[in-house]
């Protein structure tokens, strides 16, 4: 299959809490990518932010069930490492009752090591250059996590790719403040917050490849949080 070329592997994951037990699910790949390179790119550009880091903080990731899609059934805990060493994040085992998609668990990070020092204590934090080279940090904060539906119902037992769409995360954030005393730009409030939680998917992984290729992306996606 042909591959989309916007997307580059740079996302860091980290596990908050493995407060779930041993259940394990079938296995999630992710991938960062983005819809409009001239809002964030993922390489060299004249005009936009170019996003060279990904962090998110996941404590779980759980089924979500009922006729109105908003009961949480089984959980799963996350994976701490960084995407390009591969990780082994699961999807909820299914289960008897129909499921209309998954909600991801979030919260704030611990200071860790090796990850940029404004990471500690949000949800997630991007960072990058602008197209002046003035580098930039986007921080997303809060306390919970968001809801990726379906349109109808959700497969559980399918492979599928976790997405994470940057132009999503930075449309509407203003970048062109003055940089701090380092040198870099820190961005974080509500529109940040409201538009970091809307930016993921997740896509069937129909020939089982771990990525996102054309024609899967082409079928839209499975489940988003931006319903």
């Amino acid at each position: 299959m042909r591959r989309d070329l916007s997307r580059r592997a740079l996302w860091s994951w980290v596990l908050v809490c493995g407060c779930f037990g041993t259940e394990t699910g079938n296995p999630l790949s992710e991938e960062v990518v983005t819809t409009d390179p001239n809002v964030a790119a993922l390489s060299a550009s004249d005009d936009a932010p170019v996003v060279d880091g990904v962090w998110v903080s996941f404590e779980s990731i759980g089924s979500l069930q009922g006729a109105t899609c908003d009961h949480l059934g089984r959980s799963v805990p996350g994976d701490a490492g960084d995407l390009l060493a591969g990780l082994s994040l699961r999807l909820p085992n299914a289960s008897a009752e129909p499921s209309c998609g998954v909600h991801l668990g979030l919260a704030p990070a611990p200071a860790l090591a090796g990850a940029p020092a404004s990471f500690a204590g949000a949800l997630g934090l991007v960072t990058g250059v602008r197209a002046d080279g003035v580098r930039f940090e986007v921080r997303a904060a809060g306390d919970h996590g968001t809801d990726a539906r379906s349109a109808g119902a959700f497969d559980l037992g399918a492979r599928h790719v976790l997405s994470f769409d940057i132009a999503r995360a930075l449309a509407g954030v203003d970048l062109s403040g003055a940089p701090e005393a380092d040198g870099v730009v820190r961005v974080s409030g509500p529109v940040v917050d409201a538009a970091f939680l809307q930016s993921f998917a997740l896509f069937r992984d129909l020939d089982g490849d771990g990525a996102i290729d054309d024609e899967e992306r082409a079928l839209g996606p499975a489940a988003d949080t931006h319903r």
